[in-house]
């Protein structure tokens, strides 16, 4: 008798569980995020900030001391095209620093992203692979 109990257990079927919740991301529209890393012997910091219109590097120190306003500027004018932040990564290596900004953009459907590297005091960018690849 316990072996037909058991197979009747097995033609049962199980109860459902509640469905899987349907999940829509959105980036923030509104915010900042200040952050603070040891790189080597140096702490870096910076802050970036997020509007409803744009995503903005506000303060920037490394190895080379604080970002000076011009510098900031450049790297404003190259986030410019982005409208919200997606997400961001920094890494280092040595004596080089480097944020990238991952985002999205309104004008034009598609992703951005801003790798901004910092190299005994010099600031530069790498190119957007977004752009490399986008077919005319």
């Amino acid at each position: 008798m316990p072996i037909i109990s058991f197979l009747a257990l097995l033609t049962f079927p199980e109860p459902q569980g509640r469905p899987t919740p349907l999940i829509h991301y959105l980036p923030p529209h509104i915010g900042e995020t200040e952050s603070r890393f040891t790189c080597g012997q140096t702490e870096v910091r910076f802050r970036v900030e997020v509007t409803e219109d744009r995503v903005s590097v506000v303060s920037y120190r490394g190895a080379a001391g604080q970002a000076s306003p011009e510098q900031l500027a450049r790297w404003n004018a190259w986030l410019a095209p982005m409208r919200k932040m997606v997400s961001q990564r920094f890494v280092c290596v040595g004596e080089n620093e480097n944020l990238e900004i991952q985002g999205t953009r309104t004008q034009i459907d598609g992703p951005i992203s801003v790798s901004v590297y910092w190299y005994q005091g010099q600031m530069n960018r790498y190119p957007d692979p977004n752009e490399l690849y986008r077919q005319p």
